[in-house]
């Protein structure tokens, strides 16, 4: 399979950080963030289905072509914080390689990707008696509706600039059509639990600066 387009023009991601950043959040600092799983009782198989799918995306963002990814240990997304209740995974990368770009398009990601699954869940329903490769089209076909519609429906993002959204919707629907195919029941039950992210300023913790 091709490698996904990863990245966005320059000023498609500053149109990007303007609406997703908090205010004042300078666009070069480092960022962490936050995910939060609301499932009552998640799996260890569906945790650690997450993690892979979540990290995946991030490679792809960070690298473009996960072999490379998976040889740069120092691009890899680190597990900085568990927070109680909900589970809360606070992710960042290496101090010294923070960069907002990749984990402002995981966040993108992982904000959208529930919606597309339960798209594509609803497509299936309609195309259970459809040849294979028609039900795989329409599917991606349908997820990328549904990503258009959420990015012209969604409070924050209603206000990015059209062609800004376009690229966002072209990057997110190859990414999501690389991974969504190949996901397990296990992670696409997980990631129908996830809540919204949350980009953040990097929070210092013993043992992590």
């Amino acid at each position: 399979m091709t490698e996904p387009a990863t990245n966005l023009t320059s000023s498609s991601l500053e149109a990007v950080q303007r609406v997703v950043l908090p205010s004042g959040v300078d666009p070069a600092a480092p960022l962490e963030l936050v995910v939060s799983v609301a499932a009552p009782a998640l799996t260890a198989r569906e945790f650690a289905g997450l993690l892979a799918v979540i990290d995946r995306v991030h490679g792809r963002f960070a690298v473009g072509n996960l072999r490379s990814y998976a040889r740069k240990q120092k691009l890899h997304l680190q597990v900085t914080d568990v927070g109680s209740g909900s589970i809360d995974l606070v992710l960042s990368v290496a101090q010294e390689l923070a960069q907002a770009t990749p984990l402002i398009l995981l966040f993108l990601a992982l904000k959208f990707l529930p919606a597309a699954l339960e798209a594509g869940t609803r497509a299936v329903r309609n195309l259970a008696q459809a040849h294979q490769s028609y039900q795989e089209g329409e599917l991606a076909r349908e997820r990328r509706r549904q990503l258009r519609r959420q990015l012209d429906t969604d409070q924050t993002f209603r206000a990015l600039p059209a062609p800004a959204k376009q690229e966002v919707e072209g990057v997110l629907a190859e990414v999501y059509e690389a991974e969504v195919p190949g996901m397990s029941r296990d992670q696409q039950s997980a990631i129908e639990s996830l809540g919204p992210p949350q980009l953040r300023p990097r929070r210092s913790r013993e043992g992590h600066e």
